[in-house]
């Protein structure tokens, strides 16, 4: 098999599901997922948990265009559901492995958006890219998003104590839960 050196821009269709790359969004598209990620019940469970400013967005973007390690997308339930948004960082085609990211649209209530969100980025990971490991980290307190990942057959590698967030709190968060192919 002949696995590709880096990280490729691209959308990706999966059946019912396409995977929008954020570099191929729209003005009102990046404008929504600014505002979902700004959102007080999504930056909470963020490390970096204050708001972003349009012109950080903007830039973030921007960089994604000739970045090769990251990649972030936006879910969307065919035809025009956005779902929420996936990620994932620190890619290393190499190594086969990178660490992921989710978050669901919080302006409407969609049944099983994180079962929708984490089938995709796995989708993404594994059959796209072909890597074999994933990792995350999550805030001791997510008992929602730890349910999904144990749900999807993630575990508890490491805890970190008192981890420092972006406002200056401390808080335990899991470091990491992997899953392996």
């Amino acid at each position: 098999m002949i696995r590709a050196s880096k990280l490729e821009i691209n959308n990706f269709d999966f059946d019912k599901i396409l995977l929008r790359h954020f570099v191929f969004l729209n003005d009102a598209e990046k404008e929504m997922v600014r505002n979902w990620r700004n959102n007080k019940n999504i930056r909470k469970w963020f490390l970096h948990s204050a708001p972003i400013t349009r012109k950080e967005h903007n830039h973030f973007i921007q960089n994604l265009k000739t970045d090769e390690r990251n990649g972030h997308w936006l879910v969307v339930i065919k035809p025009d559901t956005p779902a929420g948004v996936v990620y994932l960082n620190r890619i290393s085609i190499d190594e086969s492995e990178a660490h992921l990211g989710l978050y669901a649209n919080p302006e409407r209530h969609i049944p099983g958006a994180g079962d929708i969100l984490m089938g995709s980025i796995l989708k993404l990971a594994f059959e796209n890219l072909k890597l074999n490991t994933l990792r995350l980290s999550v805030l001791k307190d997510n008992l929602r998003a730890i349910r999904l990942y144990e749900r999807w057959n993630f575990i508890t590698n490491q805890t970190i104590i008192n981890k420092t967030r972006s406002d200056a709190v401390f808080q335990d968060r899991l470091l990491t839960m992997s899953f392996k192919k």
